[in-house]
């Protein structure tokens, strides 16, 4: 009785509301609860296609632990397809996710603001008074605190520009559900990924100590309350962190390398991480043997573009693409991930290794044609090799795509424009 009580408050008092009243009224009950679409996400608009691409690979190629983390994939790309502007397909994807997991609650949200926005009042009311009933369950905080997580996972696949928020949310979750050890791995590996972005030492060493810390916990919950896919990645990203140029306290990691192989032997994010130490410590044919499982397994961009370096590197072993940084190790310049304009553009000749280089940076490109690391790479090549009229090729990808542009391809355009200029002299020099 005091359910239709308050139903019937609430329709007279929003009789009296115009339009638009009515709509913000609306907004401000949604956004009461975890959800996406009224986060501010830093993301270029003209960046959602290709983005949705990227995203929807590598989600495809990663491992899923459980319906927890397939949904929030899900409830990813449904913020992407709606802000592409694909409206249809972000409902019928929300909904779908909704039948599968009818208390989650970032899906409810989602499909409250395509309604809305829609005009779809009615259906609108009807999402909210689930909402509501959801709220008043007794085991509402858990479903909140999931909500949380989706939320946290959405904004971190998004932009790391938003990996202090969704570290917040994360741990918000986790106070309510403290032995929730796939969050505590989400805090660890997204704190990993944004090391580089924090230039405050204290803070850096203090994120460290805490994601260790968490990746421990987990560790330690194995077998009983972990299944051998998380305790895999877990070993390999405390070994990250273990050999990380971030780390002032780096430590020897080759223990939980191989442990994490030995573990989850076939899982590619593993096998990609620990082949990368390999590499770091020059033992190229274990790393080249462990790309290629990884890439027999589940190709992607990626695991190739990283086959490629390898290749280049075994080719030119003195030689790096990466300008050295002082506050690295000269062992971490050269195996660096982070590729900058080249210093010098040497004179190399083609081989097999050159071939195979080659051939996984045209692979990486294939099955992801943004990703514009293996783009400077293949272009790179082609200019050591004096192949002006393949890197030229390449580079018009670069020229006519403005989001993989920046001062380090401009600069390295620059100098192919030059090379060919001297070609052109030197062929005008001989028939003379």
């Amino acid at each position: 009785m005091a359910n239709e009580i308050q139903n019937i408050t609430k329709i007279l008092q929003e009789s009296k509301l115009d339009e638009g009243s009515k709509r913000e009224s609306y907004r401000e009950r949604i956004k009461r609860f975890p959800n996406i679409m009224e986060e501010c996400v830093e993301k270029a608009e003209e960046g959602w296609s290709p983005f949705y691409k990227k995203v929807e690979n590598s989600l495809n190629n990663d491992i899923l632990f459980g319906l927890e983390d397939e949904i929030r994939q899900k409830n990813v790309l449904v913020y992407i397809l709606w802000q592409m502007n694909e409206k249809i397909q972000a409902e019928k994807l929300a909904n779908e996710v909704r039948e599968k997991k009818p208390d989650n609650l970032v899906a409810l949200t989602n499909l409250a603001f395509i309604h809305l926005y829609d005009g779809n009042i009615p259906e609108v009311r009807n999402l909210l008074d689930n909402l509501s009933k959801l709220e008043e369950r007794e085991n509402f905080s858990l479903i909140e605190a999931e909500g949380k997580r989706n939320v946290a996972y959405c904004l971190a696949t998004i932009s790391f520009k938003d990996y202090e928020r969704a570290v917040e949310l994360y741990k918000e979750s986790l106070n309510i559900c403290p032995d929730n050890y796939l969050c505590m791995f989400s805090i660890a590996l997204l704190q990993y990924r944004c090391l580089r972005k924090n230039i405050d030492k204290e803070k850096l060493c203090e994120n460290i100590k805490e994601s260790i810390q968490y990746l421990e916990k987990i560790r330690c919950a194995f077998p009983h309350h972990i299944d051998k896919a998380l305790m895999g990645r877990t070993l390999a990203l405390i070994g990250l962190f273990k050999i990380s140029p971030c780390n002032f306290r780096s430590q020897p990691a080759e223990e939980y390398f191989q442990r994490a192989l030995h573990i989850s032997p076939d899982d590619p994010y593993v096998l990609q991480k620990s082949a990368n130490n390999y590499i770091r410590s020059y033992q190229h044919e274990e790393g080249i043997k462990l790309l290629e499982k990884a890439i027999e397994i589940k190709a992607t961009s990626y695991s190739h573009h990283q086959l490629g370096l390898l290749y280049l590197r075994m080719n030119t072993p003195k030689y790096t693409y990466v300008p050295m940084n002082k506050q690295f190790s000269e062992e971490t310049n050269l195996f660096a991930k982070v590729l900058k304009h080249a210093q010098s553009i040497p004179h190399i000749e083609r081989n097999e290794l050159i071939n195979k280089a080659e051939y996984h940076f045209q692979q990486a490109l294939e099955l992801s044609p943004e990703n514009s690391a293996a783009l400077y790479d293949i272009i790179l090549l082609y200019m050591s090799l004096k192949e002006y009229d393949n890197a030229r090729k390449y580079s018009e990808r670069f020229k006519t795509d403005i989001k993989m542009q920046d001062v380090n391809f401009n600069i390295l355009f620059g100098r192919l424009c030059f090379k060919e200029a001297d070609e052109k002299m030197m062929k005008k020099k001989k028939i003379n």
